[in-house]
């Protein structure tokens, strides 16, 4: 019995070392298993970030799960009736993958957290890392918002022909991006935790709300009879008529805004198209005849901007070049084109007799003879060949008069002239003449206040009369003789404007 007894209990002590063996080896197995988990590269178990297991990844694959959950985020930015989500990265929201990875990978490796587990248990979540880049969310938003920018209209008014058309202003409205960026730069956190942030968007304001004043003027203005213009040209003894049409006047008016009130803005004249206009009614004329405009100008702006009364305006003509033929003398050439030949050598200088053929020379402008406004209803013509004179009023013959002009070494000159003076009794000196009811229409000499004229019978020394028997054929020194009685007449009646208009044949 007691050999029976002790055989059991003997198997019984080599069953529990057996065990503790084994928990030894399982101990030892699972020390050398932590020990290879802690000294490898994977982020130990329970460590979290943005909400993720990050436990046995590797810091590349722990860097890419967390930019792709960042990548996943988005925003909604709102701005007025529209609105966009955008990823927050387009919002310049740039994670900061590496560090969070480091920071992940050191939970449990370093004294800090090993102490921390140890009170905790748990490892604490690691804390989202990232920055803001303002100038991202400016290149992203931009484009977005562009459409929304509505510039504010001013009133317009405008003319088109004789027609006023008027523009309303309206209210636009801008995107105020660097306040909506404003928001991103002063609270990031909280754009990130409530997942939207709003663009304000504010109205603009037209400068010029309305017209009313300028465009009840340019209705006026237009509403006006044309302008009508008479046109005279002494030379030609030609009346011409031109008006200036609405349409025209439309075509000359700008506004003037006055940047303090644009409200105020009124029309005026615009000097350049006037002139334009102006150049245009002188083409009209022909080659040679123009409108003068800084005599015309004053005028029309007048009558364009206030009462339309009819206006009288003269007709000018362009000097002309000359091409020498051969035989020509100065003399020759001045009868042609009835400029007296001191006056075409005064703009030629040093030109004389000496001419050549093929020289161009300069001809004065014919209204180098005419300095006076004209007398458009008066004129007189002289014909040198038939020795009369005939004078003109309304159109109509007045007086058909024998004369005597310039004997042929003393000529008068032909061309167009004009009355610029009048002496009861002028002297002159170089002949020693007294010359009754005289009327002076030409200078023969640029140079010199002598003038040729009308006259009576001349007294030299004070009693002899010369010529009275002589009317009728050339004998004076350039001048025109009438009878006393006709010169009287004459001197009555020729005002200073006069048109002298004296004719070779």
């Amino acid at each position: 019995m007691t050999q029976q007894t002790q055989r059991p209990r003997r198997r019984s002590y080599g069953f529990v070392w057996t065990l503790v063996l084994l928990l030894f080896l399982c101990e030892l197995t699972l020390a050398a298993g932590a020990t290879l988990w802690y000294k490898s590269d994977a982020i130990l178990p329970g460590v979290e970030a943005m909400g993720m297991d990050l436990g046995g990844m590797t810091p590349d694959e722990a860097k890419l799960a967390l930019l792709k959950a960042w990548q996943a985020k988005t925003v909604t930015v709102h701005a007025g009736n529209n609105a966009w989500t955008l990823p927050i990265t387009q919002l310049g929201y740039q994670l900061d993958a590496d560090a969070m990875v480091q920071l992940a990978h050191g939970q449990g490796r370093t004294p800090a957290s090993v102490v921390d587990l140890l009170r905790t248990q748990t490892p604490a979540p690691i804390e989202t890392l990232w920055k803001l880049e303002p100038g991202v969310a400016v290149t992203a938003l931009r484009p977005l918002v562009a459409p929304l920018e509505v510039p504010a209209q001013d009133a317009k008014i405008k003319i088109a022909g004789a027609r006023v058309e008027t523009t309303p202003s309206s209210v636009g409205q801008a995107v105020d991006l660097a306040g909506g960026l404003a928001r991103l730069e002063q609270h990031p956190e909280r754009v990130l935790s409530d997942g939207w942030t709003d663009l304000p968007v504010v109205p603009l304001q037209p400068q010029v709300v309305e017209l009313r004043a300028a465009t009840e003027q340019a209705q006026q203005l237009l509403a006006g009879a044309p302008i009508s213009i008479r046109l005279y040209d002494p030379v030609k003894d030609e009346k011409l008529a031109w008006q200036v049409t609405p349409e025209e006047i439309g075509g000359v008016l700008a506004l003037e805004t006055d940047p303090k009130d644009p409200a105020a803005s009124a029309w005026s004249v615009d000097e350049a198209r006037l002139k334009a206009l102006l150049r245009q009614e002188s083409q009209a004329l022909g080659v040679g005849r123009y409108i003068n405009p800084q005599e015309t100008l004053p005028i029309l702006k007048k009558a364009i901007m206030g009462p339309r009364d009819e206006i009288e305006l003269r007709v000018y003509h362009d000097a002309r070049e000359h091409t020498v033929k051969f035989g020509e003398t100065l003399s020759s050439i001045a009868d042609d084109y009835g400029i007296p030949y001191p006056w075409i050598q005064q703009v030629n200088a040093g030109s004389g007799d000496n001419l050549r053929a093929g020289q161009k020379i300069v001809i004065p402008s014919q209204d180098a003879m005419i300095p006076l406004p004209p007398v458009e209803n008066k004129r007189i013509v002289v014909s040198i060949k038939d020795q009369k004179m005939q004078a003109f009023e309304d159109g109509k013959l007045k007086w058909d008069w024998p004369i005597s002009t310039g004997m042929p070494s003393s000529p008068t000159s032909p061309g167009i002239f004009q009355v610029q003076g009048r002496d009861p009794n002028a002297y002159a000196n170089s002949w020693d003449l007294w010359m009754p009811w005289f009327v002076g229409f030409y200078r023969p000499v640029p140079t010199s206040d002598f003038m040729n004229g009308f006259h009576g019978f001349p007294k030299r020394g004070g009693t002899q009369i010369l010529w009275t028997n002589s009317i009728g054929k050339p004998v004076t020194y350039g001048c025109v003789l009438a009878t006393n009685e006709n010169a009287k007449l004459l001197y009555d009646w020729a005002q200073d404007g006069v048109i002298v208009e004296v004719k070779r044949g």
